[in-house]
């Protein structure tokens, strides 16, 4: 936000973040102005005299701080405007950043709901993995990089495919990992893989994409700033789920390297004692 410049009663500029030192000086000068009502209803005219000229000079700063009031609300007004296009920039980028993530959660999402929807109708179930692949399996399928991919899968198929190839691969737990995470509530988790975090950053997208709506709404200055404020604060808690799942991907390759080493290590030592 750039900031706005304003000059006090003693002529001196500054620039100011927000509108308070100029009520604080709108404060002061009433104050003054109280004190000198005394002054000018008293009968001795050069008493009088005094106290209307200062009170002048006090009424022409109040009118002062008023324009400069007005010219705040205008700049502030104007601030908010190019906060929002730019939130509206940022949540189209983090919209196309999320795509794929969006799909997996949206795939896991699906399968899971499957499973509770008929998780006391097993023949239901039977008959949905028998019936053909969804539109969501079909479109990542179509995404995958595999060039062994199945033509016309099953639901049930579509979902085995899917769940062996890395890209799409996530398992239905959700603690008892190796992976320490605690979400945006304070809750704590031991993940095996980053399901629950890729999950809360798609619920944190669609919390700003409706923020996003909201945006399009312009000639509410008040509410419009308090919806950027709202999509500030869901837009460092998108960066903070970022940096876990950046933290996690650091550190499953810090395993996954480990592993490889102690394989190798394991292969040497069998090796030297043929």
């Amino acid at each position: 936000m750039s900031r706005f410049k304003w000059t006090d009663r003693a002529g001196t500029s500054h620039m100011l973040d927000d509108y308070r030192p100029i009520v604080d000086e709108i404060r002061v000068i009433e104050g003054k102005m109280d004190e000198l009502l005394p002054g000018l209803e008293s009968p001795d005219r050069a008493v009088r005299d005094r106290a209307r000229e200062i009170a002048g000079k006090c009424h022409e700063r109040l009118i002062q701080l008023q324009a400069d009031l007005v010219r705040w609300n205008a700049h502030a007004d104007a601030e908010t405007q190019s906060a929002a296009a730019d939130m509206l920039g940022q949540i189209a980028q983090l919209g196309t950043a999320l795509q794929d993530m969006r799909l997996v959660v949206g795939l896991h999402d699906e399968h899971a709901g499957l499973l509770h929807d008929s998780r006391d109708a097993p023949e239901q179930r039977e008959a949905a993995l028998a019936g053909p692949a969804t539109p969501r399996q079909m479109l990542a399928i179509k995404l995958a990089r595999s060039t062994s991919k199945p033509s016309a899968p099953t639901r049930g198929e579509a979902w085995a495919w899917l769940n062996s190839q890395p890209r799409f691969r996530r398992g239905l737990a959700s603690d008892g990992g190796w992976f320490a995470w605690v979400d945006p509530e304070g809750h704590a988790y031991r993940l095996v893989d980053p399901l629950p975090i890729e999950r809360m950053a798609i619920t944190l997208l669609v919390q700003m994409e409706a923020v996003g709506d909201d945006l399009g709404v312009r000639d509410a200055p008040d509410s419009l700033f308090i919806t950027v404020e709202r999509g500030v604060a869901l837009m460092k808690m998108v960066n903070a789920i970022k940096q876990d799942l950046d933290r996690f991907d650091h550190e499953a390759d810090a395993r996954d390297l480990a592993q490889c080493k102690a394989y190798t290590a394991d292969w040497r030592s069998r090796r030297r004692t043929e």
